[in-house]
């Protein structure tokens, strides 16, 4: 490719994000699941048919002493309504992580994602870039798991760094982000249900740090919906643990967010978890609220890559027992990565583009390229993928 083809496909891309920019998500119009999906507080689908899934985010290193509490709260003969295992999200640090264990997590069916404990993702500049990927590859190379199973990434004490830390997540090939944090002004509010980037974060308000101003289309966004109590905000579960006095004081703060999702919007109720100190301190409160939700019949309590697996193709809780994605260890077909992004299809040749226009070109303009040779593979390569679960199609009339 000569020197006159990269300008005109600069200006191209200058011309796309302008006119992308000003565009608004709707559903099933510029937006078509499986590989995308608006922000909303309600989705498209009936409430009484959605299942209530529920789902542990715990940040920090894997060790013998957070393991004595997961071999408690997840043991195995706690299974969903689907008689399947129950399952939760690690976001692990390579530091003080023992990788032996995170091997048999991963087995058990316990998803394994990315978080930094050295804050080493707040350098500016394309160095963030550079420790999004290290951290991918450190974690499969000593747990000993596939790069592609490893799907998502939490930025320390939620403070995401922006644009070249979700552009950075893309060219990694991470499926979701969990690090923006969205907060509403009353329990009983509704939350905001997980959507892809494709039109940007629209929550401005909501984040910690410094939220996406482009578009990264298909890369999922996992919103932390903050905890309420007594009024006041908990960004993690244990942000307000100075309040919780006993045991019938954490197990009411539980319940009474989940009821909020439950009777609400049925938007996915997260637990975030970021002190292993948290978990052993109330691990009576956390083990009775599993134990309580279990017995509703459609509480499912999932891990965020099966949550985003749902997302994708929604699936009523009269046909759950068929959805694949949500059995865990010892089924056959989980599903690992079955769904994959053909943007993990670039070739060298276009890899090596991308890295010279990193020194040229804005963030925005690197981006659109992305896609637009993204876009072409799709077309050329694109295989369909036909689920043996029922779907539920979102049609234009699903939103009013």
């Amino acid at each position: 490719m000569d020197y006159t083809n990269i300008v005109y496909m600069i200006y191209v891309s200058v011309l796309i994000v302008t006119l992308a920019g000003g565009q608004t998500c709707k559903q099933c119009f510029n937006c078509h699941l499986p590989s995308c999906f608006c922000s909303t507080f309600k989705h498209p689908m009936n409430r009484s048919d959605i299942p209530q899934m529920v789902y542990f985010g715990f940040d920090g290193a894997l060790n013998s002493f957070s393991a004595k509490s997961y071999d408690v709260l997840f043991r195995r003969e706690r299974i969903n309504p689907n008689d399947c295992p129950i399952s939760a999200t690690l976001f692990i640090t390579h530091n003080s992580t023992d990788h032996d264990l995170s091997k048999k997590y991963y087995e058990l069916g316990f998803e394994l994602a990315v978080s930094d404990a050295a804050n080493t993702i707040y350098d500016l500049g394309f160095n963030i870039m550079n420790e999004v990927m290290i951290h991918k590859t450190i974690m499969s190379k000593h747990i000993g798991i596939p790069l592609s199973d490893i799907a998502g990434w939490r930025s320390p004490m939620l403070r995401a760094m922006g644009d070249l830390q979700f552009l950075a997540l893309q060219k990694s090939h991470y499926i979701y982000d969990s690090s923006m944090i969205y907060t509403k002004n009353h329990i009983n509010d509704s939350d905001v249900w997980p959507f892809t980037l494709d039109y940007g974060w629209p929550y401005r308000s909501s984040c910690s740090s410094r939220c996406p101003e482009d578009q990264y289309h298909g890369l999922w966004a996992i919103p932390v919906n903050s905890m309420i109590l007594d009024g006041k905000s908990c960004m993690y579960a244990d942000s307000c643990e100075e309040k919780l006095s006993n045991v019938n004081a954490t197990f009411k703060y539980l319940m009474d967010n989940f009821h909020s999702h439950y009777y609400g919007n049925r938007s996915p109720f997260g637990i975030n978890i970021h002190s292993n100190d948290f978990v052993d301190d109330h691990k009576e409160e956390l083990d009775l609220f599993i134990n309580e939700i279990l017995k509703y019949g459609d509480v499912y309590i999932v891990n965020i890559k099966q949550m985003i697996e749902w997302m994708r193709h929604p699936t009523k809780l009269s046909d759950i027992r068929a959805f694949v994605p949500w059995c865990t260890s010892d089924v056959e077909g989980n599903e690992r990565e079955t769904i994959k992004n053909m943007s993990n299809g670039l070739t060298l040749a276009e890899k090596a583009l991308l890295d010279i226009l990193v020194l040229v070109s804005s963030v925005g303009i690197l981006y659109t390229l992305s896609i637009m040779m993204e876009r072409l593979h799709l077309v050329l390569g694109k295989k369909q993928y036909r689920p043996l679960y029922e779907e539920i199609p979102l049609n234009q009339d699903s939103y009013i």
